[in-house]
């Protein structure tokens, strides 16, 4: 073969490389129209040109110790940890890939002691001619020809897992910050609530020894004294279980910063949050004022789903190659001599160059599972995508109108406290003045307790409503970086 039918032959094999077995990746299609806003009946203005959330979404709290701990936070939680490490897998799965389609270069060496030998035909035992020794050094050379896209479809999947991973990493970032604000709440809204509970305790113990009192008297009923007592143990109930929720949200945040409860001091860190009551309700902080559907692009939920669907369509072009011969161009060049003195010269020199083809013929339907199996994957990668923008969705909404719903609750909630006091003043002169039985004075206090707590819970709800929305709303595109052990990879713009 000429050196131009070589080169003729070589350019219609790279032609042939071009080809690709996998479908042509399209958007998936979702069963729904997805509008341009956000739903307003409920919510606020909303606009198809409102920018995404910034990353550090939590500073819209201003709180100074969460702060401190979301910093923390980075250095230390398993689930970014994890998440980190199976990224880094991921990384190097993509090299591998990429690795196979450059040749192969190896050298090798040897030395080898042999003997030949024959039978006697009188005796049959076998007599020695003679042992040789020979050496041998090689350079091999080999490249797959990836004409069916085999390869290159390997490498595209893998980079699909790898846009996955980083996605999964941003997203573990974010719902650990989430949590922790979330624990932070709940570990107010617990001290608020074992203050008030607290207070009630003393103020029923007052309240019962008073009752007990009057029925020494002969002013009060053992009705009276019953109903006193069974008020006050209630609450005392209502108080360890405050206690109790107060203790789980420090563990949460412990947990999710990467260490034990007992390591932190809990009394120091309380000192920093005042406690509040109903009449000093710390405020909630304004929401995003703009809103559009655009913003959910950027979650790293769907950037996660969109990711591996593009990773199962490469792999279609995978299974697909398999039905088409392996094409591969292999070359060596080396010594062989029995003489070490004489290994390098050129007497000795050998070297080989060729083709290889290698084609299954029969496999008893291996190729069309492996198709089938990797359309199968294909689909539910898609029905994945859908769903996770269909819960985005659902997810933005459900917090849009809590956000918006749980203000106006607070609103009449705090006039039905002011309700519940005045009440409860009222029913308590009147008792001290004996115009009015016991009962009167019970019912109006746990009336202004229970307004009190739900004040209090109120206020937790819109605070976990709004981490929740900032949450749902703060995915942007994950900036690749080293992702070196102890380092979290940093949203774009970071």
């Amino acid at each position: 073969m000429t050196l131009t039918r070589l080169a003729a032959a070589l350019a219609a094999l790279f032609a042939l490389g071009a080809c690709s077995m996998a479908p042509k990746l399209e958007q998936p299609a979702l069963t729904t129209a997805i509008p341009d806003n956000l739903r307003s009946d409920i919510a606020w203005t909303t606009a198809p040109d409102a920018v995404p959330m910034d990353a550090l979404w939590w500073r819209r709290l201003n709180d100074p110790l969460l702060a401190q701990w979301q910093d923390e936070l980075l250095k230390s939680n398993p689930s970014i940890e994890l998440s980190l490490a199976q990224y880094r897998a991921a990384r190097a799965a993509v090299d591998s890939a990429d690795a196979a389609l450059w040749p192969t270069l190896n050298l090798s060496a040897s030395q080898t002691r042999s003997q030949t030998g024959s039978a006697s035909r009188a005796t049959g035992v076998a007599t020695a001619v003679g042992t040789t020794t020979s050496y041998a050094t090689a350079v091999q050379a080999a490249w797959e020809l990836d004409l069916w896209g085999r390869l290159r479809n390997g490498t595209q999947a893998a980079q699909g897992d790898l846009a996955s991973a980083a996605a999964v990493v941003g997203n573990a970032r974010l719902s650990a910050q989430a949590l922790l604000a979330q624990s932070v709440v709940l570990w107010r809204v617990a001290m608020a609530q074992e203050a008030l509970l607290d207070r009630s305790v003393r103020a029923y113990a007052r309240f019962k020894d008073l009752t007990q009192l009057r029925f020494e008297a002969g002013v009060a009923s053992r009705l009276d004294v019953a109903q006193a007592n069974t008020l006050l143990n209630n609450t005392r109930t209502r108080l360890a279980e405050a206690t109790l929720v107060r203790t789980q949200s420090e563990n949460a945040i412990a947990a999710v910063l990467g260490r034990v409860p007992a390591s932190m001091d809990w009394a120091a860190m309380a000192q920093r949050y005042p406690v509040f009551t109903g009449q000093t309700i710390p405020d909630v902080p304004a929401p995003p004022e703009l809103l559009s559907s655009t913003v959910l692009q950027g979650r790293y939920d769907v950037l996660a789903a969109q990711a591996r669907v593009k990773a199962a369509n490469a792999r279609i072009g995978v299974a697909r190659a398999a039905y088409f011969p392996v094409i591969s161009l292999a070359a060596s060049s080396g010594y062989r001599s029995t003489v070490l003195s004489n290994l390098f010269d050129t007497p000795a020199r050998v070297w080989s160059v060729g083709p290889a083809l290698a084609l299954n013929l029969f496999d008893a339907g291996a190729r069309s599972a492996a198709v089938e199996a990797a359309f199968a994957q294909m689909d539910q990668a898609v029905a994945t995508y859908r769903q996770t923008v269909v819960t985005a969705f659902q997810e933005v909404e459900d917090n849009l109108a809590a956000v918006k719903l749980l203000e106006r609750e607070q609103q009449s909630q705090a006039q039905a406290l002011e309700s519940a006091w005045l009440a409860r003043d009222i029913a308590q002169a009147q008792y001290t003045a004996g115009t009015a039985d016991s009962l009167n004075v019970i019912s109006t206090q746990v009336s202004a307790l229970d307004a009190e707590a739900t004040a209090i819970t109120l206020w937790g709800r819109r605070m976990v409503a709004l981490i929740n929305l900032l949450k749902n709303t703060s995915g942007q595109a994950l900036q690749a970086e080293s992702a070196s052990v102890g380092r979290v990879a940093a949203p774009a713009g970071q």
